[in-house]
């Protein structure tokens, strides 16, 4: 259910349950030479570890626009984790993941999920992801070359990365188990003062061990994808009214749940 009010918003918040912050273990995976916590700059594009998402911001955008949507793609997955597991119920984990986002300033249309058609006998799950996200920004997102190009140098990034970087663990934690998974790639941008983010969200079952998810190949016939994406605005008035409860719920979370990534 929406809510209507400021109180009413920030009581929500107040109200929101929250896993372990897990800060030994964190911190010690994220032994990396990369900056711990989100480090953003005014108006220069970026690309961000953010717990089970990878997250593109592209250039023009205030460093403080960009914290808050970091900020609020965090909170949302973790009062999802707190709630369900988010690989063994993912339906459930995204209504939950949704219903914070809509709570916090994003407006969200339907949400429906569909079968990924792979079109032959394997899934690669990196081409799985720009195909939806190209469908996206083909109904009309403004920017939709610059956002494919930087979700490709955000993919990439971690490609790049060594196995025995902290960023890598991370990701694969709290991205996949075995045999299933559930993620999300999201690039966001400001124009003419209006934040919106292109959103793709992805859960899948499979027969197989998985590893390195976003660059494996899965057999078509062992595994099974669901996908659903859109393109949401955030209401920077009402996400600014509420943007002190947020930081605070998150204090002893966002420098170990987000990380930057090098593009």
């Amino acid at each position: 259910m929406a809510l209507k009010t400021v109180s009413e918003r920030i009581a929500f918040i107040n109200s929101l349950e929250l896993p372990p912050a897990e800060h030994r273990l964190r911190r010690a995976l994220l032994a990396a030479p990369s900056p711990k916590g989100p480090q953003v700059t005014d108006n220069q594009k970026g690309a961000f570890l953010n717990d089970g998402a990878l997250v593109s911001a592209l250039g023009g955008i205030p460093a403080q626009h960009q914290q808050d949507v970091l900020d609020s793609f965090l909170l949302a997955q973790l009062v999802a984790n707190k709630k369900c597991d988010r690989e063994t119920d993912p339906i459930s984990w995204y209504k939950n993941y949704l219903d914070v986002l809509g709570n916090t300033g994003w407006v969200i249309g339907n949400t429906q999920f569909t079968d990924y058609d792979a079109k032959g006998s394997t899934v690669i799950m990196e081409k799985a992801v720009l195909d939806l996200l190209a469908t996206i920004v083909a109904g009309g997102v403004a920017g939709g070359t610059a956002i494919l190009s930087l979700v490709t140098q955000t993919i990439n990034s971690m490609k790049s990365l060594a196995d025995s970087d902290g960023r890598i663990t991370l990701w694969d934690s709290a991205t996949h188990t075995s045999h299933a998974g559930n993620f999300q790639i999201v690039a966001f941008q400001e124009t003419n003062n209006v934040i919106s983010s292109t959103i793709g969200c992805f859960y899948f079952k499979t027969t197989e061990d998985v590893k390195k998810i976003l660059w494996f190949t899965f057999s078509s016939s062992e595994m099974k994808l669901k996908q659903s994406g859109q393109n949401i605005i955030l209401n920077q008035g009402t996400y600014s009214e509420i943007r002190d409860s947020v930081k605070q719920k998150l204090s002893s979370y966002r420098n170990t749940y987000i990380s930057n990534l090098d593009i």
